[in-house]
């Protein structure tokens, strides 16, 4: 399933311009952060936890009121003192940060303009670039291709406070939603011993404009 999906991401990216220049096409902005669950099992030992927090962005082009294509990037780090698996004994302190970019294309369940809810389904083709830092070691940087699948929620906040959703339209913001998503993500090389994949839990807001 990877290479299809990362072949159907590839042709979105060459359309992407297309959707830009559009006069259907709309312009969205998301802003949103969360928690990823790795799907690592040796997370905990190294970190300390099993769980890391992340924040992100992206930039899409709405095609029609269906269909939205676009870009991300999201920020993630992890700290903590690892443990040797043999003793148990605290080892030395590590440090992981990982930049990952995506390319994705979405399908909303949106009929109206006003609608409250929309319920959305995306895929998308990732490469996750990191940098990890451990004491007393040589820091690793590298990337990893993956993919992932999301499902999501938008709430239209617009008539929640209709006098704030009129002055957002003079900044030319036309809708305003909360959004909540949950990704699994797939990033994974077991020759460099790195699994960067995991579900990741968010929530921020969509700017259409």
């Amino acid at each position: 399933m990877g290479n299809n999906v990362k072949a159907l991401c590839l042709a979105l990216l060459l359309l992407v311009p297309v959707f830009a220049w559009s006069a259907e096409s709309n312009v969205s902005a998301v802003i949103q952060g969360g928690v990823t669950m790795p799907d690592d099992d040796q997370w905990k030992t190294f970190y300390g936890d099993d769980n890391y927090s992340h924040a992100g962005m992206t930039l899409g082009w709405r095609v029609m009121r269906f269909f939205e294509a676009g870009l991300g990037i999201i920020y993630a780090s992890d700290s903590g003192v690892g443990q040797f698996s043999v003793s148990g004994q605290a080892g030395g302190k590590v440090l992981l940060e990982t930049y990952p970019t995506t390319l994705y294309g979405l399908v909303r369940l949106q009929f109206t303009e006003t609608q409250w809810l929309v319920p959305y389904l995306g895929i998308g083709y990732d490469k996750v670039y990191y940098k990890l830092a451990i004491q007393d070691q040589e820091r690793r940087k590298g990337s990893l291709e993956g993919t992932h699948v999301r499902f999501g929620l938008q709430l239209l906040m617009d008539n929640i406070d209709k006098n704030a959703a009129a002055g957002l339209h003079d900044f030319g913001i036309e809708h305003v939603y909360f959004v909540l998503e949950s990704t699994q993500r797939e990033a994974k090389d077991d020759g460099a011993g790195v699994d960067l994949g995991g579900t990741l839990y968010s929530a921020g807001f969509l700017f259409q404009f």
